[in-house]
């Protein structure tokens, strides 16, 4: 469709990339990629390079670069400026060697375990998760919830739990059972807003509410992600956790505050003592 449009063809990787082979297709087709971005950090690189794949062909079109610096030009003089050409006319300034050299090892390992094994891995852990989660009551999945279909989908598993606030259940997860989480809106924020069903009078409200720095309400939903690393017995941690939190709701209510500017909960009376385990 895109294409059919005239346009370009731009894909974020960034959540995709550690779980499933990416095909760019052949340059020009209909059903190509164009353009592909993903972070190293997310194939659990180190250092920090973020990565930007592009058709040779669009980055020639351009009358010079993004950003001028070292390394962009073939020549300066007082009068004009020769450009060099891709991809160096593109890489200002020093590279990031090391962060490079982080990813290729990454790409290296993804390759050698072989995407197969890791969809594999994650598969059985989702179709796990998915039916013990069916067999909670009190919690409401988001999304497909057929434990079965799990071809078009990652193993990222989206719920709440009933009359538990998601950012409370996070922080009873880390801080009571050492578990990380995600929770909020994904950088997602319209998609979360409908599959809440939040829209009208509730939604401007919230958005009242968020503009004055109060977000104690804010929409959202607690994110299981499952990577290549993980184990069936962290897996049933959780489950056990969850029914903790669920059959102990009232104590973890009284035993928490919410700051309000962040819409983070806290145990009571409970302080990071980082010097005990590193100094800046």
């Amino acid at each position: 469709m895109v294409h059919k449009t005239g346009a370009y063809f731009m894909v974020d990787g960034a959540q995709l990339i550690p779980h499933k082979k990416i095909s760019l297709g052949k340059a020009g087709d209909i059903h190509a990629i164009d353009f592909l971005s993903f972070s190293a950090h997310k194939m659990y690189a180190p250092f920090g390079t973020g990565v930007l794949i592009a058709r040779k062909d669009l980055l020639k079109k351009g009358e010079g670069p993004e950003y001028s610096g070292g390394g962009t030009v073939k020549l300066v003089t007082f009068d004009d400026v020769s450009w060099d050409e891709v991809p160096f006319i593109d890489e200002a300034g020093s590279p990031n060697v090391v962060g490079c050299i982080a990813l290729s090892e990454a790409i290296n390992f993804f390759n050698e375990t072989g995407y197969e094994v890791i969809d594999s891995v994650e598969k059985r852990l989702t179709h796990k998760l998915m039916l013990k989660l069916l067999n909670i009551p009190d919690i409401k999945i988001y999304g497909k919830e057929d434990p079965e279909e799990l071809d078009n989908r990652l193993g990222v598993v989206l719920f709440n739990i009933k009359n538990l606030p998601h950012a409370l259940v996070a922080s009873i997860l880390a801080y009571d059972f050492g578990i990380g989480v995600r929770n909020g809106c994904f950088c997602a924020h319209p998609y979360i807003k409908v599959l809440l069903g939040i829209k009208g009078e509730a939604e401007k409200k919230l958005i009242k509410e968020i503009l004055t720095d109060d977000r104690s309400n804010i929409p959202g939903a607690v994110r299981v992600s499952f990577g290549f690393y993980n184990e069936e017995e962290e897996l049933d941690r959780l489950i056990d956790a969850l029914h903790i939190i669920i059959n102990n709701k009232k104590k973890y209510l009284g035993r928490y505050f919410i700051e309000k500017k962040t819409g983070e909960y806290f145990p009571i009376n409970y302080q990071d003592q980082f010097e005990k385990y590193f100094k800046l």
